[in-house]
């Protein structure tokens, strides 16, 4: 009568006095017990029961044997009354009042089918009316069920999927607890703790998430990983009910767990209880699992570039070296299959992220190889060579899918050069600025919107407004605009390329690929010098060529000016011997590179 044990019978026995006090010795009376809630807590968990058995025995001298069975841990209210003759509920109750709230079905499949019945009709209220003056003289009484051994297979978990954003990098990645994604990033789970009997374990326990290297990535050669050393522990934490917000974390059997590694590869991770993985039976269910993780982007300020042609090259000859591409972690690389520049960069799936991040995309973090410029400028300084002197040479840069590149250069003339080595945003697109004067930044004037924008190809007039003050009712009220995109920009095949920018009548535009502007309908100064019409400036399809190389990325700018009007388009488009003609797509364009940390580097052509 003060504690039991989940799953066993325990009895206890009633002795029957008359009014007087005297002992009845002649037997024959008959005793009804059941069960409620304190707290009336567990009224909708249909799992909290305990089992009432009829009276065990009847042993003839005022002496009767009774028994229940807790099928879950907690605390209740056991009730016992006389039910002889005249009392017409049925020789047990078995289940506590809120039992009246259970359907029909789950009447006739119960233990007591009639005591689930007659609380069902009766309720609380109508029970204990029903029974005043009939309750023995200690009752009810309190019985504590204390938690019984915590059961690992029958314990489980729930992974936790998320979304998170990288500033850097413009773009979501996706994580998941149970099976990994990218280092360096917060991982959780949820589990949910059972005893034996399958009941939500209402006392704390000692939870241990371990992760342990199974299988590392690649690895380059300074950052060789001794995989018994590494060996990562999850943060748990115990949380609320999901079902009964209103209990305490602490005892509502419920755990989070929240772990972050910083070496990819895959690992075995460990959720076990009692501090004691050795025994089958104190892992959860579905433990040990098997999670694998990714580097994380490149760090331009980890990667870096090695060889003998770094400081000194041969004239008109390939110089080679290696450029190694390694996250903030020191994790190389590792992009199977990929070796052509743009590979891969088409996005896999999308989400809609309009509602914080407006135009951008959710894309996985892996999406293709690292992409690098790379610009030989020189010689510098070189007299003999005046037509030769400080200009720009391309090398070209082939990805071998482990994490390192084959970077090749060849400087034409003897001399000292400028070797610069930048690492490319992941991010597809330009870089977009727009001004509310023609003049762009003169003056030092700050652009009103700065975003990425995927691709050239805008129809403000339509009514897709950018910011404050492009769209049709802006240039209604006689504002000029400017705008200016940059970035980089790679071609599939080695080609002649031509480019052709559409927009609206009297509407300037200019756009240069390295050092070479090569559409060019433009006036510094605003002004038509030619005595013309002054709205006479520019229409329709205006194109220029360049021959591109595969595998090279080009500075591109792009510049417009905006004058009022009732249109407000601008497109971009390109076309080659083996691409037709169409808006040059945004995984062929990047808004910007980081240099990395050596870069630039002087070398002396011999």
């Amino acid at each position: 009568l003060d504690t039991a044990i989940v799953n066993e019978t325990r009895y206890y026995y009633v002795e029957s006095r008359d009014v007087f006090g005297n002992t009845r010795w002649n037997g024959e009376d008959t005793y009804v017990a059941f069960v409620s809630d304190p707290d009336d807590t567990r009224a909708e968990e249909q799992t909290w029961l305990v089992v009432l058995s009829p009276q065990e025995e009847d042993f003839g001298n005022g002496t009767y044997l009774m028994s229940y069975t807790s099928k879950l841990q907690g605390q209740f209210l056991l009730h016992v009354a006389l039910s002889n003759a005249g009392f017409d509920l049925p020789d047990t109750v078995g289940s506590f009042f809120g039992a009246y709230n259970k359907t029909s079905e789950d009447f006739e499949t119960s233990v007591d089918g009639e005591s689930y019945a007659a609380n069902r009709f009766l309720g609380q209220a109508a029970v204990m009316d029903t029974l005043d003056g009939r309750f023995v003289s200690n009752s009810p009484v309190t019985i504590t069920i204390p938690n019984s051994v915590a059961s690992g297979p029958l314990s489980t978990v729930e992974a936790l999927s998320s979304f998170q954003w990288l500033d850097r990098e413009l773009r979501f990645v996706e994580q998941n607890g149970l099976q990994g994604g990218v280092v360096g990033l917060p991982y959780q789970f949820n589990m949910h703790i059972r005893d034996s009997e399958g009941n939500t374990r209402r006392a704390p326990d000692d939870i241990t998430v371990r992760l342990s290297l199974v299988e590392p990535g690649p690895q380059s050669n300074d950052t060789i990983v001794n995989v018994s050393n590494i060996v990562v522990y999850g943060e748990v934490a115990s949380i609320a009910s999901s079902s009964d917000t209103s209990a305490d974390a602490s005892t509502s059997g419920e755990y989070q767990a929240t772990y972050q590694v910083e070496t990819s590869g895959v690992y075995q991770m460990d959720v076990f209880l009692n501090g004691n993985a050795d025994d089958p039976n104190n892992h959860v269910n579905g433990s040990p699992f098997t999670v694998n993780f990714s580097p994380n982007f490149t760090s331009p300020a980890l990667t870096d570039v090695t060889g003998a042609g770094l400081e000194q090259a041969e004239v008109n000859a390939t110089n080679t070296l290696v450029v190694t591409s390694k996250d903030a972690f020191g994790n190389l690389q590792y992009y199977p299959n990929v070796s052509a520049l743009g590979q891969q960069r088409v996005p896999s799936f999308s989400m809609d992220c309009s509602t914080e991040h407006p135009g951008q995309d959710c894309v996985p973090i892996n999406i293709g190889a690292d992409n690098f410029t790379v610009r030989v400028i020189g010689p510098i300084g070189m007299d003999e060579y005046d037509d030769y002197g400080d200009r720009l040479w391309h090398g070209r840069i082939e990805s071998y899918g482990d994490g390192t590149h084959a970077l090749r250069y060849t400087p034409p003339y003897e001399g000292n050069y400028i070797l610069e080595v930048n690492l490319a945003q992941t991010v597809p697109g330009l870089s977009g600025e727009y001004y509310e004067t023609m003049w762009l930044d003169r003056n030092d004037a700050e652009p009103s919107v700065s975003q990425i924008d995927s691709e050239i190809d805008f129809d403000w007039s339509t009514g897709d407004d950018l910011g404050p003050f492009i769209g049709a009712q802006y240039l209604a009220q006689s504002k000029y605009v400017s705008a200016r995109w940059t970035g980089l920009i790679a071609a599939e095949y080695d080609e002649v390329y031509t480019f052709s920018v559409d927009i609206p009548e009297y509407f300037q535009v200019r756009m240069k690929l390295d050092d070479e502007w090569i559409v060019e309908h433009w006036n510094e100064t605003g002004i038509r010098l030619d005595g013309g019409d002054q709205n006479d400036v520019a229409s329709g399809d205006l194109s220029g060529s360049y021959l591109m190389r595969s595998q090279i990325l080009y500075d591109i700018t792009l510049e417009l000016r905006i004058p009022f009007g009732s249109e407000a388009r601008v497109s971009l488009s390109w076309e080659s011997h083996s691409r037709s003609k169409e808006i040059v797509p945004r995984y062929w364009l990047w808004p910007g590179s980081y240099p990395l940390s050596n870069s630039p580097y002087e070398i002396t052509a011999v």
